[in-house]
């Protein structure tokens, strides 16, 4: 899913990325998946967690119901994408995100949460011929 982020004043405009996030029912198991986490963990070995739609840190999923994260962001005019802190994105001011540069952006998605097993996927941005982004994962 797509978003812009509305720049506040003297601040660059931005087209985010969001992944949903989905809690299936399991062998007739009605159980929401409580205080999730997602991470990033980049090839360099960069870690970082990042934050579920709303700036929050954590997210409970009920049972067949879905959840996003704020996956990463496209600053308009340079191209570079950001990726939010687990407080969402410019909470603190400009510096407060990871600058993750231009495509291609390959990563390892980690969701957690505190009562069922973790789960992980690759998650890929690239731009296309067009230089539209696509978002990949799997």
């Amino acid at each position: 899913m797509m978003f812009t982020v509305v720049p506040q004043e003297h601040e660059p405009e931005y087209v985010g990325y969001r992944l949903p996030i989905t809690n299936p029912r399991k062998l007739g198991a009605r159980v929401a998946a409580e205080n999730c986490e997602a991470v990033l963990v980049f090839p360099s070995g960069l870690s970082q967690r990042i934050a579920w739609v709303g700036s929050k840190p954590t997210e409970t999923i009920n049972v067949d119901s879905e959840k996003e994260i704020d996956l990463c962001a496209r600053e308009a005019s340079t191209g570079q994408f950001v990726c939010p802190t687990e407080r969402g994105y410019f909470v603190l001011g400009p510096d407060d995100y990871v600058r993750l540069g231009r495509p291609p952006i390959d990563a390892t998605l980690k969701v957690t949460c505190a009562n069922g097993d973790p789960v992980q996927t690759l998650v890929t941005v690239r731009e296309d011929s067009e230089g539209k982004v696509r978002v990949s994962v799997g």
